[in-house]
């Protein structure tokens, strides 16, 4: 394999990287919207949503939404290599908290 055809390859698997982290951030950040706030969907996305809604309970989606959030938040910092004293396993870890803080709180914005 010439250094042409290696570079173009890892060039495809780092936007397969990036496309299906997008993926799953706006997957899980439509699950957290539309569970938080009821809002009014189109009719497709909710043949989309509600056969996963029905498999899984909400509580287990929520806990699934916030470790992939948090783990796309690490893997992100962590590829951008921005000057942190942590590692990525702390920055998933941190951005989990902050996740579980935020969904505990209550309507009125209140933890």
């Amino acid at each position: 394999m010439n250094e042409y055809t290696r570079k173009r390859q890892q060039r495809g698997q780092q936007q397969v990287r990036q496309l299906s982290i997008a993926v799953t951030l706006i997957t899980t950040l439509m699950i957290l919207v539309f569970h938080d706030y009821k809002v009014a969907i189109s009719t497709s996305l909710k043949l989309l949503i509600n056969p996963i809604r029905f498999i899984v309970s909400t509580q287990w989606l929520l806990i699934i939404a916030v470790s992939v959030m948090s783990a796309s938040i690490g893997y992100i910092l962590g590829r951008r290599q921005i000057q942190v004293q942590t590692n990525r396993v702390q920055i998933e870890l941190i951005c989990t908290r902050v996740w579980i803080q935020f969904l505990r709180r209550d309507p009125n914005g209140n933890f």
